[in-house]
């Protein structure tokens, strides 16, 4: 898309409808930037919710993050953006996002992680309800229940103007009260240099509710590094919790 004097990625975003007869198309419409991957994306009684980073490429302006709710509209074909919060963590990435129900969780690093909270329930006007910031950026987000968020991802080192990234990190979160998130338990295993597949493939990951536990492949590096230095490696394996 260019746009007064700048030049910025959008996404084109295609509706087909799958019936006894086979596939229908429905409508296609755009929303501004890039998504990260399925988890930017979660329907909702009629309703399409996107997380996307934006950038652009000449012009003015540092890249931002918004969501937008999509809804079809009539006989036009058209998915038109019904409402949207824009300009989220200015300078910062995406690195995770959810949609469960009315609500949205987002992630966004660039020293330390920041986890938004979106009150979705009226689509004409999503709204950040909550933030809490903890050091660390979080790659996968999941509920456990109706108000406890599993974070997997990695613990990081404040450094000033970036962040070196450390171990495996796992957090719950307690969203209850969406205005105020809350973090009830972190887990860091390892040193720098220690990653999981979860981290990347959220099929890696296991949560087996009825025995309340969780598995994880871990390659482990060991703990007491800082910085830029990697401890030796002792462990491929899986962990249980």
């Amino acid at each position: 898309d260019y746009t007064n004097g700048a030049l910025r990625e959008d996404t084109a975003i295609h509706k087909l409808a799958f019936t006894e007869t086979g596939t229908a198309y429905r409508a296609s419409g755009l929303v501004p930037g890039r998504l990260l991957n399925q988890y930017s994306l979660g329907e909702h009684e009629d309703h399409l919710r996107v997380a996307t980073h934006v950038e652009t490429f000449s012009g003015s302006g540092a890249p931002s993050n918004g969501v937008y709710v999509l809804a079809e509209r009539g006989e036009a074909a058209a998915l038109d953006i019904k409402g949207k919060v824009e300009n989220i963590a200015p300078g910062e990435d995406i690195y995770s996002a959810r949609f469960v129900g009315d609500r949205g969780f987002l992630v966004t690093f660039l020293r330390i992680d920041p986890l938004f909270v979106l009150d979705l329930s009226d689509p004409a006007n999503p709204v950040i309800r909550g933030e809490l910031k903890v050091p660390g950026y979080s790659d996968h987000l999941q509920l456990l229940d109706e108000n406890h968020l599993l974070a997997i991802g990695k613990d990081a080192e404040d450094a000033g103007t970036f962040a070196w990234v450390q171990g495996v990190a796992m957090s719950i979160f307690d969203v209850t009260d969406a205005a105020n998130p809350a973090l009830l338990h972190k887990e860091t295993i390892g040193g720098r240099g220690t990653s999981s597949e979860a981290n990347y493939n959220p099929k890696a990951f296991n949560y087996f509710a009825a025995r309340n536990a969780l598995a994880l492949p871990i390659d482990l590096y060991a703990e007491g590094s800082f910085g830029p230095q990697i401890g030796a490696h002792n462990f491929t394996g899986l962990y249980v919790y």
